[in-house]
């Protein structure tokens, strides 16, 4: 939020002020990038293995045998 909010300010920004300030303004943006890209490479994949049957792994019949 806080690299957003600066995003915002630069973008306010004219004539010579906004010149100085655009190595910061790209920075920020690079940083909101990168931060974009981890969230997207760390985020909890849904669990895809939760229907899967093995073979071979069932449970046992019950028995009425005892």
């Amino acid at each position: 939020k806080d690299l957003q909010q600066q995003v915002r300010y630069y973008n306010s920004l004219s004539g010579y002020a906004a010149e100085n300030m655009m190595d910061d303004k790209q920075t920020c943006e690079a940083f909101i990038q990168g931060i974009t890209q981890m969230q997207q490479m760390f985020a909890p994949k849904p669990d895809s293995t939760k229907d899967v049957i093995i073979p071979g792994k069932t449970a046992p019949k019950d028995s009425a045998k005892k």
